[in-house]
């Protein structure tokens, strides 16, 4: 879905309202996918290259700490769980083993 925004006059607009600092409304172009409910705005002034580094750019939760790995309890796996496989590399796990 691509939006186009539109002009803004400076009499329509609230006296008391802060001023942003943001480009000319008409140089702007709001790209929202639907799918993944994303959205990237383009500025005026941007390029193809800038456009492709703000894609990259995710928001995601960073890494765990080692410290955080290491504190996490360790299983040993029963008859009664051998049929499971790890939810991270997808193994069957074996009777007996500590994960």
């Amino acid at each position: 879905m691509l939006g186009l925004t539109s002009t803004n006059s400076t009499e329509e607009r609230d006296p008391d309202q802060e001023e942003s600092q943001t480009t000319d409304p008409n140089k702007r172009i709001i790209l929202i996918n639907p799918l993944t409910q994303g959205m990237v705005v383009i500025e005026g002034a941007a390029s193809l290259e800038s456009l492709l580094r703000d894609m990259g750019n995710k928001n995601g939760q960073p890494p765990a700490s080692k410290a955080s790995i290491e504190a996490m309890p360790s299983v040993e796996i029963g008859e009664d769980n051998k049929d499971g496989e790890c939810a991270i590399c997808l193994e069957e796990w074996e009777s007996g083993a500590i994960v």
